[in-house]
């Protein structure tokens, strides 16, 4: 749906960012069927929202599963960087291999392109010193 709709709600997302994240949210539940699950409901997250603190790199809480397609939005303004490692200990720097998702973007995917079976442990990266980011996670079904 990057038509009309989705051009006209791009300014929202500085100027009113409460409207822009029911946007987005609306717009998961139209293009999905949504299947809201908790993140302990067989390991998968089903929507995960989470706040990423300026200048940090933060564990999600979920590992990947086999199978499944992801979609990464940035609810926020600064780009995040994204990326899977095969144990779950937080690195002090950001490896190489990493994806970029710039702020107000969306990006989708599959646990193979995340690196499955190999890599299961999810992490997000913020390197804005300005301003915390907030990713949202989706299992798409």
């Amino acid at each position: 749906m990057k038509t009309m709709l989705d051009t006209a709600a791009k300014p929202f997302r500085k100027k009113d960012p409460a409207f822009f994240k029911l946007y987005k949210k609306c717009r998961k539940l139209h293009l999905q069927g949504h299947r809201k699950r908790k993140p302990g409901d067989n390991g998968a997250p089903g929507e995960f929202d989470k706040i990423i603190p300026m200048l940090k790199i933060v564990p999600m809480g979920f590992q990947i599963e086999a199978g499944k397609i992801y979609l990464f939005s940035n609810l926020g303004n600064p780009d995040l960087k994204y990326w899977t490692q095969a144990t779950p200990d937080a690195p002090t720097t950001i490896p190489a291999g990493f994806k970029l998702i710039t702020g107000g973007d969306e990006a989708t995917q599959s646990s193979v392109d995340l690196g499955f079976p190999d890599k299961t442990y999810l992490f997000v990266a913020n390197e804005s010193n300005t301003e915390d980011g907030e990713i949202g996670i989706d299992e798409v079904v």
